[in-house]
């Protein structure tokens, strides 16, 4: 079976699956180029051979739980700390202060003969496993989130009156944050002006909605399309242009990627000014 996803779908729930069954998952990304650069123009492709290139995941074995398990259901979810902003977070980085919270749930068959609850889990940028204790009558907790762009992996151990420890397989949670910084350089330079591109930022469940670029560390124009990654800028010869470039995105928490490296550079007359 497969399911169709729009390309700013990132989670799906798959049903009617049956108890104590391995399911095996993966994704097909499908890619295709939709603009060329031609100049300072940038038209639609037309070439109707086209293919969309694919990519497969690897697969994600997934085990049913039993009609007879104690553990009916178990999520987990990420939700970000409220009242932060970028600059809130830049300030607090060295103070290791929580991005966010994971919120994790689980339902039981029967709880009468249930001791306590083990959460456990750990990121993948500390794989040192932590874990808390959960009175028998709650269904709920909450973790911090101190890594962001990291996956986190979530167990959770019932414990029985008899002293059974009954272990289920883990939730995978990745935490969002702001997009990487975009690559820079330049491709064409003239009397007038000089001509820059970048790359598409790599993205961590926070998408962008355009690009700021920068001279001298203060911004130039308005904010550029997100589909448009390339400037023509005005210069004067004989000068030298620091020019940076960031992805901004449409949360008010991550509001912005990190800037690119500097490009530096120097213009200089494409004609020799000494007479002959």
């Amino acid at each position: 079976q497969q399911n169709k996803l729009e390309g700013n779908q990132y989670k799906c729930t798959l049903a009617k699956c049956r108890p104590d069954e391995e399911y095996k998952v993966q994704l097909c990304a499908q890619t295709i180029v939709q603009y060329e650069y031609m100049d300072n123009m940038i038209t639609n492709g037309t070439d109707d051979s086209d293919e969309p290139d694919e990519l497969l995941s690897k697969p994600l074995s997934v085990r049913m739980l039993k009609s007879q398990d104690l553990l009916r259901s178990f999520q987990a979810n990420f939700e970000f700390n409220h009242n932060d902003s970028n600059e809130n977070i830049f300030r607090k980085q060295n103070e290791m202060k929580s991005l966010g919270k994971i919120n994790v749930k689980w339902e039981v068959s029967d709880s009468k003969n249930i001791l306590y609850y083990i959460l456990q889990w750990h990121s993948s940028k500390d794989l040192c496993i932590q874990q808390k204790i959960v009175k028998n009558d709650e269904t709920s907790s909450t973790i911090d989130a101190l890594d962001e762009k990291q996956r986190y992996s979530i167990g959770i151990i019932i414990v029985t009156d008899d002293n059974h420890r009954l272990s289920y397989e883990e939730l995978t949670i990745p935490i969002p944050g702001e997009p990487d910084a975009p690559n820079l350089w330049l491709v064409k330079t003239s009397d007038t002006s000089f001509t820059v591109e970048w790359s598409e930022p790599k993205l961590y469940g926070i998408p962008v909605i355009g690009f700021q670029l920068y001279i001298e560390g203060k911004k130039n124009g308005d904010i550029i399309q997100v589909n448009l990654r390339r400037a023509e800028i005005p210069s004067r010869i004989n000068r030298s242009y620091q020019v940076t470039v960031c992805a901004l995105t449409n949360n008010p928490l991550r509001s912005r990627s990190v800037m690119s490296a500097t490009l530096s550079v120097i213009t200089t007359p494409t004609t020799s000014l000494i007479p002959t």
